[in-house]
């Protein structure tokens, strides 16, 4: 998250500084401390104002804007400022490649992102996230289409057609709105009309191929063809375009409402052989692409609605055949290629959800793994002995799916030893995390090898410690991506969980027979690791929480904090630092809440920083941890300083946990009286004001226990308390003041709560298991554990 709004910063200061600075038509930035890069810094604006002004000329200004990718700029100038130009044939080719690239200024692709008009190309951090800023602009209600993706559903299987919406409808004018629908070519936007007014200057092959690219891009493959016939009907026959249109050409099929997209693809591919061109690698994967899109549409077609079956065993084999024909051309299948054959074999079978409903016949898919395998061989080799891979080699976009589609053919397949193979290619001798270029194929990959480790360890539980340090490395990995998608971090959350309660006493556990010994020590070292991880992991929730939001509605929340209090023993000391951790989060909660109640009228919502059952919660977590560290010191019999240091330290977290609770009205029965008794005990100076303002509350909160034994040991714990606190206040007296009145009438109420406790409670009763009972015998258990 922090990335994110890191690249989205960054790109606000840069328009701003285009604004601002317009000096020079690219000028030196210093972003950070050494670091240079250059930086466009006339804003299009600036080159029509400058036009308008006579200190450029139409041809200078058409330069400029065109060097700036400024699209709608451009348009505007050659259709309103300057109608009556007569532009060189070289320069309305360039008007049409920009107009084509970018959709009229419309587009969203990864070259291109949203406000085209940016005049320069987006930062790495930006196209890494585009996925994610796509989805912002979703959430945020604009008008939507639906498209089917196969990097969609390599995130999640069960969510297949995702609404994507424009992000520019609200800059747009009126006229061109119903053309500005992201992903569909505009069949009146600024290209078409260019092309048709100067159809004469414009029938050229580099215009056609201009057109056919611009179509085949945006997804209107029937207007690609069209063009292309044109093209075709031409002097130069099928060698009018060249291979990069042929391959636009053909991976533009896969939107069209054709079940069977092979026949077209055929026919287009014979043509490119007819004209005598060389073949690329490029265009066997827009061919291959276009047959794993078809594919993956195929695939959630119910079988009883159409006989996409035969269909789809078509594309596997012809897949299959056109990677032998790319080998016997001499062509090393680049990443894409692979990638995209992966897709096709992988979606090449009924949808789960007809296969459930009974729809399906005996095809169920092919296995993927042996091909996996033979892939992973062959870029091993070619790594280490043919071009180790490079940062800043220029990649398609097609190569950044290889690696979470091979993932996600390891955890459906249940291969942990593929898993471990492809994850060793990309971070194991070296990081090459750089192959997955968008935040979306980072954790689609991420996804799918977590749900395969995690999904070996359910059902590994044979050697416990070998269990938490593989959950440890897993997490330490890949932290980010876990913490911010649910269903991983409800996973881990729940897994960490039972191992936890599986090495506790009550439960036991069934392990691999080892000497008595050496089992003891690595269960206990197993129980302390997956209590360290859990605790990791709730402090790095608690970091990454908005600050304003309600923590207890996570859906891991309950489970995780349930297991950190029922097994507090395990490493009090963390427990502790847990605790002193979470306080200081919520009390720049708390800081950030009343700034912004003091600034804008908001309505009052329950948050984590005032929420009581919350902050009782972590109380309960601190309670018995402190009064086991404090006890285990004093059964030693001598302490040293640092020993000293750390019992203080650990007060100084109860105490400060019971001012927050008291300032926030979360005061309860169930710790008051504990937590009083350890505070006294150790003769800690209390603040009077806040004992009055836990008195106060107390005398608002009903008392009810379990037995009279419990209500007359609140009554022994407070009896010293009310004393201090009734010496302290003056005489009662008929003109005391109203606080002096006020303090009184709470000493009053509280002694008679604590009298009507003991008069109402049970007489007697089966020894309670409430907090009260656990703080009365923990001495002995505390000295057990220290022992």
């Amino acid at each position: 998250m922090h990335l994110m709004a890191r690249a989205r910063g960054r790109l606000a200061a840069r328009l701003a500084i285009r604004d601002y600075f317009p000096n020079d038509i690219v000028g030196i930035a210093k972003e950070v401390p050494r670091i240079e890069r250059l930086l466009p810094i006339t804003t299009p604006n600036d080159v029509l104002k400058r036009h308008s002004e006579g200190k450029l000329s139409a041809v200078e200004a058409m330069d400029r804007l065109i060097l700036l990718l400024a699209p709608q700029h451009a348009w505007k100038l050659y259709s309103e400022i300057a109608p009556e130009e007569d532009w060189s044939v070289d320069m309305l080719h360039r008007l049409l490649d920009l107009l084509c690239a970018t959709n009229g200024g419309l587009s969203e692709s990864p070259l291109f992102p949203p406000n085209s008009d940016m005049s320069a190309l987006p930062d790495p951090e930006e196209l890494y996230f585009m996925d994610e800023f796509s989805s912002f602009t979703t959430a945020a209600g604009t008008q939507s289409t639906t498209q089917l993706s196969v990097s969609e559903t390599l995130d999640s299987s069960s969510k297949v057609e995702e609404t994507e919406l424009d992000p520019e409808t609200f800059e747009i004018p009126g006229e061109s709105v119903e053309a500005s629908v992201i992903g569909l070519w505009s069949v009146h936007g600024p290209a078409e009309q260019l092309f048709q007014k100067q159809r004469e200057k414009l029938r050229t092959s580099a215009a056609y191929c201009s057109m056919i690219r611009g179509a085949s891009r945006f997804k209107s493959p029937s207007r690609a063809l069209q063009l292309a016939d044109e093209a075709w009907a031409m002097d130069e026959g099928d060698a009018c375009l060249d291979a990069t249109t042929y391959s636009s050409l053909v991976r533009s099929l896969s939107h069209l409402d054709e079940p069977n997209i092979w026949p077209l693809a055929r026919s287009i591919l014979d043509r490119f052989v007819s004209s005598a061109q060389t073949p690329t690698v490029e265009l066997f994967s827009s061919t291959l692409n276009a047959l794993a899109e078809s594919t993956l549409k195929l695939n959630k077609i119910p079988p009883s609605v159409a006989p996409t079956l035969d269909i789809m065993k078509q594309y596997v084999a012809v897949g299959l055949g056109l990677l032998e024909e790319l080998r016997q051309l001499g062509f090393e299948p680049s990443l894409g290629v692979m990638a995209n054959m992966l897709k096709i074999i992988h979606f090449a079978h009924p949808s789960f959800s007809h296969i459930r409903a009974g729809e399906s016949t005996d095809f169920y898919g092919y296995c993927a793994s042996d091909l996996v395998d033979s892939f992973l061989n062959e870029l091993d080799y070619r790594f280490r002995h043919i071009q180790p891979p490079s940062r800043d080699e220029l990649r398609a976009m097609d190569d950044s799916a290889f690696f979470p589609i091979a993932m996600r053919i390891a955890n459906s397949e249940f291969n942990l030893s593929l898993g471990n193979k492809i994850n060793q290619l990309l971070v194991g001798s070296e990081d090459r995390r750089f192959f997955l270029s968008t935040s979306q194929g980072m954790r689609g990959y991420v996804i799918s090898y977590a749900l395969l480790v995690m999904s070996y360890i359910e059902g590994d539980k044979e050697d416990p410690l070998q269990v938490c340090e593989r959950i440890d490395l897993l997490y330490r990995t890949h932290r980010q991506i876990i913490l911010s998608t649910g269903r991983l971090l409800t996973r881990m959350v729940t897994l960490l969980c039972e191992l936890l309660s599986s090495l506790s006493p009550q439960d036991g556990l069934k392990i691999t027979v080892l000497h008595d010994n050496d089992e003891s020590r690595r269960k206990m070292e197993a129980k302390n690791l997956a209590y360290i991880c859990l605790s990791r992991l709730f402090m790095d929730m608690v970091e990454q929480l908005p600050l304003t939001e309600d923590f207890r509605t996570k859906k891991s929340t309950p489970t995780l904090l349930k297991s950190l209090l029922n097994h507090s023993s395990t490493n009090p000391n963390l427990a502790v630092s847990v605790a002193a951790h979470v306080l200081e989060r919520l009390k720049l909660s708390a800081a950030k809440a009343a700034s912004d109640t003091s600034k804008y009228a908001q309505p009052e919502k329950r948050q984590t920083y005032n929420d009581p059952l919350f902050i009782e919660e972590m109380i309960h977590l601190v309670l018995p941890a402190t009064t086991q560290l404090i006890r285990s010191v004093g059964s030693v019999g001598h302490t040293s300083k640092s020993q000293q240091l750390a019992t203080r330290r650990t007060l100084t977290t109860l105490h400060e946990w019971f001012v927050y609770a008291i300032e926030h009205k979360a005061v309860s029965w169930k710790w008051v009286i504990p937590l009083v008794e350890l505070l006294f005990e150790q003769d800690f100076d209390v603040n009077e004001d806040d004992l009055w303002a836990l008195l106060g509350q107390l005398s608002l909160t009903p008392f009810v226990p379990d037995n009279r034994e419990e209500a007359n040991y609140a009554s022994k714990i407070m009896a010293p308390v009310l004393a201090i606190l009734e010496n302290s206040a003056p005489p009662k007296t008929f003109s005391m003041p109203v606080i002096v009145q006020q303090r009184q009438n709470i000493l009053t109420t509280v002694r008679r709560v604590l009298r009507e406790a003991c008069e109402n409670a049970p007489e007697a009763a089966a020894q309670s298991e409430d907090d009260f009972s656990v703080h009365k015998d923990s001495s002995s258990h505390l000295r057990a554990d220290a022992s």
